[in-house]
């Protein structure tokens, strides 16, 4: 299993599993919601640099940060 990468490791559990669609649709809601986790922290991480950034220099930095 592919632990680095979460969507082919829920992935390679449906393959070699034989999940109800209960416990399916479980995998899925967790993925989506460790998704959403992962980018909640991204888009905080990003918030903590922009405060570093001087005010003035913040709408290039987030083009940048975005691209």
């Amino acid at each position: 299993m592919n632990r680095r990468n979460p969507q082919a490791c829920a992935t390679d559990v449906l393959r070699e599993f034989d999940l109800s669609q209960e416990e399916e649709a479980a995998l899925r809601t967790l993925m989506a919601k460790r998704e959403a986790r992962q980018e909640a922290e991204i888009a905080r991480g990003t918030e903590r640099a922009l405060s570093l950034v001087p005010r003035l220099l913040r709408p290039a930095v987030r083009r940048l940060l975005s691209s």
